[in-house]
């Protein structure tokens, strides 16, 4: 029983959370939001049956908090601050001066060669558009800096804790449901190697996304982002994959870490 009300209060936490750029973001028509709000059941519904079931079958460290729930809190936050910027555009809230130049700092901040904010305007601006690429470029630093912040937060936070709790009854096949089974010496390189390879896909996942996104735009109008919830969702979906590649490999490097310690 405390499986099942405990998954359905994170049921409902996920779909509040995926329904709210559709609810709070300005100019959202009714069917976007029934799109969100149907995207946000199914969302809610797999999160409800992963955490009502007796063992997981696709999240990893189900057992050994707070991984799970300091990625979706830097999610939130990520979301929630994209939709305080669309909504600064127009000056909805009272603070929107500050988020308007909080923006408009990170972004001159982080406006160097190489970087993935310059390459997020450069690469998905549009040259007769002065407005959309101040946009992009005060939502790529934004989202950006606010995912990168929370991974080194919570990267930190997960070598220097002695986490995972209970060691001793640490189960590494139910906390890492998809790993393929290996014994003895073999676990320990394994897991190296999926953290290696985590870590460097979280770091190249920036850059790759813009690509992917660049070479999308030639499908559509890339003033299209002017709105308000492909922008939000943009936005938050390009900071968020890299951090959850970032944490996962630093958890994996620190169970393969503590096998390696204990042998």
């Amino acid at each position: 029983m405390q499986r099942v009300s405990g998954g359905l209060l994170r049921a409902l936490i996920v779909l509040f959370v995926i329904v709210s750029p559709a609810l709070l973001s300005p100019g959202v028509s009714s069917s976007a939001r029934e799109v969100s709000a149907v995207i946000g059941v199914i969302a809610g519904l797999c999160v409800f049956f992963e955490y009502a079931a007796r063992n997981p079958g696709l999240i990893d460290f189900r057992f050994a908090p707070p991984y799970n729930r300091a990625r979706f809190a830097v999610f939130t936050a990520i979301i929630y601050l994209m939709i305080f910027f669309v909504r600064a555009q127009e000056g909805r809230d009272d603070f929107s001066g500050q988020i308007l130049a909080a923006s408009l700092n990170v972004g001159a901040l982080l406006d160097v060669t190489l970087s993935p904010v310059r390459m997020a305007a450069q690469m998905l601006g549009d040259p007769t558009s002065p407005r959309l690429d101040e946009i992009l470029r005060g939502a790529a630093a934004l989202s950006f800096v606010t995912g990168l912040t929370g991974t080194i937060f919570f990267g930190v936070l997960f070598w220097i804790t002695p986490w995972p709790g209970n060691r001793d009854t640490f189960n590494l096949w139910i906390n890492l449901p998809t790993l393929e089974t290996a014994y003895g010496a073999e676990v320990e390189r394994r897991l190296f190697r999926l953290a290696a390879g985590m870590v460097l896909a979280g770091i190249g996942a920036p850059y790759a996304l813009l690509t992917l996104g660049s070479r999308a735009v030639g499908l559509f109008d890339s003033m299209a982002l002017l709105d308000t919830l492909p922008l939000v969702w943009a936005a938050t979906l390009w900071a968020v994959l890299p951090m959850h590649l970032l944490l996962r490999g630093v958890a994996i490097a620190k169970i393969a870490w503590l096998i390696r310690r204990a042998r």
